[in-house]
């Protein structure tokens, strides 16, 4: 059906490594290289999660210099290697037919940790909530969004002067499409800071990854309670993007297409 409707399947290195995530217990390689071996048989591509919000932040900071409208970025990459790469081509960009399995299998047996690198991003984020949770005087959305655009600049060494940062919050603000994915992730960690009654759990965290490629795709499948910070956080800046989200895929076809 993805073929001859013309789709693809999006899979996120985060997604990647939750399903080669045995390979880190030294079980045996050979069930995991199958799975990926049978996936790779959809059409397939790969989101630049780990990248996105720095070249958002990037055009669209260009854009507001120049008094004009971003230019979309490019979110998606052929093979995970180059997503795990966005801003260079990877040492590997030269093999051709470098399938899923062996690119997983190679960094498996490298030690690398790129697969797996939402693991230690994980407690970061959790932390960060907890911590955001306990503040009594919470900012509005306009200062909470120009104090996290300029740690975010820092963060992702984009160039600018202090006093571009409110000018260009206020500006960026007004219009989530001018970066969709940084604008729907910051809202759905505001979501989850204001409900502090809610016990956070792991799953929460990974699925806020998954939701950062939402704004460019058609339709996504997230747990139950992701889709609700998710709707809610699309609500808050303004965004429609409510049709996109399902916990399952024909859920996520009944509600786009009216198909099961």
């Amino acid at each position: 059906m993805l073929r001859t409707g013309g789709h693809e399947l999006v899979l996120s290195p985060a997604t990647v490594g939750e399903l080669a995530a045995p390979l880190q217990q030294r079980a045996a390689s050979t069930n995991v290289m199958a799975l990926l071996n049978s996936l790779e048989e959809l059409p397939l591509i790969y989101s630049i999660d780990e990248d996105l919000h720095r070249l958002e932040l990037e055009f669209a900071m260009s854009a507001w210099r120049a008094a004009r409208e971003p230019q979309p970025v490019a979110s998606f990459r052929d093979r995970l290697d180059r997503a795990l790469s966005p801003a260079a081509p990877p040492p590997t960009d030269h093999l051709v037919a470098f399938s899923l399995s062996q690119i997983v299998d190679m960094l498996w047996r490298e030690g690398s940790s790129a697969l797996w690198a939402y693991q230690a991003w994980v407690p970061l984020i959790r932390a960060s909530i907890v911590t955001s949770r306990l503040v009594v005087a919470r900012p509005s959305p306009v200062k909470h969004l120009e104090s996290t655009i300029r740690k975010d600049l820092k963060l992702h060494q984009v160039p600018f002067e202090e006093g571009e940062v409110l000018p260009f919050a206020t500006w960026l603000g007004r219009d989530w499409r001018r970066a969709p994915s940084y604008r729907l992730s910051l809202e759905v960690y505001r979501q989850l800071v204001f409900n502090t009654s809610d016990q956070l759990q792991d799953g929460d965290l990974v699925d806020m990854l998954h939701v950062y490629s939402l704004p460019y795709v058609d339709l996504m499948t997230l747990d139950h309670r992701m889709i609700d910070y998710t709707r809610r956080a699309s609500k808050a800046i303004g965004a429609d993007l409510h049709d996109r989200i399902a916990p399952s895929l024909p859920e996520a076809l009944r509600l786009r297409v009216g198909t099961v």
